[in-house]
């Protein structure tokens, strides 16, 4: 009589993508600076930070947009290569993530 059953599995919450490579934003810089991961493999990078950034790939093949402080942003990287970021805000943060296979 109008009762919705409860969900069979958990909800997912909005959080970093499980098994995902972690790169911590925090004074001012992305932890660790220069990444080495396989092709399909995800990052995730959270804001520990006290300001917004972006993670902005310099050839334009991902950007994150501004997230604030406490939020994360993860990308898949299907292809290999070497893959050049920076924050928009703050040009002197740069990282690098090297994706093999």
């Amino acid at each position: 009589d109008g009762v919705v059953p409860p969900p069979a599995t958990p909800v997912p919450s909005a959080s970093p993508v499980a098994d995902s490579v972690q790169v911590r934003i925090a004074n001012l810089a992305f932890d660790p600076a220069t990444l080495s991961i396989a092709s399909g493999e995800t990052v995730t990078w959270t804001n520990d930070d006290s300001v917004p950034h972006t993670v902005t790939a310099l050839d334009g093949a991902f950007d994150s947009g501004l997230f604030d402080p406490g939020a994360s942003f993860s990308w898949t990287f299907a292809e290999s290569g070497m893959f050049a970021y920076q924050c928009q805000l703050h040009p002197t943060m740069e990282g690098t993530v090297e994706v093999s296979g």
